[in-house]
């Protein structure tokens, strides 16, 4: 594409095959399906517009969502006034992300800031299997110690592989996260912590930032201290996800380091069919994910549910 009056730059990206695209092959399967000759991107924009249901009938089936579709999709009569999408659905948002298992492709890559001590701190990585895995045990973890649909599962920790593994067991349980970053002050997550009542609670015990290593325990302490006597008391599980040396001396007695929750799921494999696949519990189309929340800037913070329906969507498109 030349610069024209429209479009004074050319793009910044152009597929070498377009017809190869996913959105142009659902364009041919819609063409197909509904003996259409929808021919650019717009008239399949212009189409999906007019035809609400249809279209987002065939992205469930194009994108191979994993789960139970049902007969309704969303009423085209009234989109704009935010009705319920696939009504009779049943779908878990993990087991749609865990479908990959194999074990030659990398899922997750964690990197760690390098310090003075350790200047050149070696990516950790895990893959497809090994994370299907970690999860599964997880789920079991979750499971012996009370976990039920519902649920709510805290984390105060940083973007290390075990709390994406603690996310996604969570949310094949049908539990709901609540993930706070590990610089957040505890005043912060104690103002979030305290409205969801979370029955677990992972954490870090540090991390590293600004080529220094920081203690987390005091501020996750902080935390808990604040919850004692207005919620019920969490089990904590805490994360050692960093190269340096690991140091248990501030540990509660009642914390539970996050190699023994794993063996202890591993041990008692729970929540699994007896080929081994983990027991998604798939809930409505609607069922919470995880809750975010907004800034507070007017009062308390307030919380903002994410459902389990648009999720394998994105990912999938």
């Amino acid at each position: 594409m030349s610069p024209s009056a429209d479009y004074p730059a050319p793009p910044l990206y152009q597929p070498s095959s377009p017809e190869k695209t996913a959105t142009l092959r659902l364009r041919d399967v819609i063409n197909t399906k509904f003996n259409l000759a929808l021919r650019s991107y717009e008239d399949l924009y212009h189409w999906s517009t007019a035809h609400v249901d249809a279209f987002w009938s065939t992205v469930w089936d194009e994108t191979s969502i994993v789960g139970d579709k049902g007969t309704h999709v969303v009423d085209p009569a009234s989109p704009s006034a935010n009705p319920e999408w696939f009504k009779e659905a049943k779908i878990n948002w993990a087991e749609n992300m865990l479908q990959c298992r194999s074990s030659e492709r990398i899922a997750l890559i964690q990197a760690t800031e390098p310090t003075k001590d350790l200047p050149s701190p070696a990516l950790r990585q895990v893959s497809y299997a090994d994370l299907y895995s970690m999860v599964a045990n997880i789920v079991s973890a979750l499971l012996l110690n009370g976990l039920k649909p519902g649920d709510r599962v805290g984390a105060y920790c940083s973007n290390c592989i075990e709390n994406v593994a603690a996310c996604l067991a969570t949310t094949a349980l049908g539990g709901i996260w609540v993930s706070a970053a590990a610089d957040f002050g505890p005043e912060g997550v104690l103002e979030r912590f305290e409205q969801v009542q979370p029955r677990f609670i992972f954490a870090v015990d540090a991390v590293v930032y600004n080529a220094k290593v920081h203690p987390h325990l005091p501020k996750l302490s902080t935390l808990l201290a604040g919850l004692a006597g207005k919620v019920a008391t969490p089990k904590v599980i805490i994360i050692h996800a960093i190269p340096q040396q690991e140091d248990q001396a501030g540990w509660a007695k009642d914390w539970v380091s996050w190699d023994n929750f794993l063996a202890s799921g591993k041990v008692s494999q729970l929540g699994r069919t007896p080929s081994g696949e983990i027991e998604w519990r798939r809930g409505s189309f609607d069922w919470p994910v995880w809750i975010l929340f907004s800034s507070g800037t007017t009062g308390m913070l307030a919380l903002n549910t994410s459902y389990a329906s648009t999720k394998p969507f994105l990912r999938k498109m």
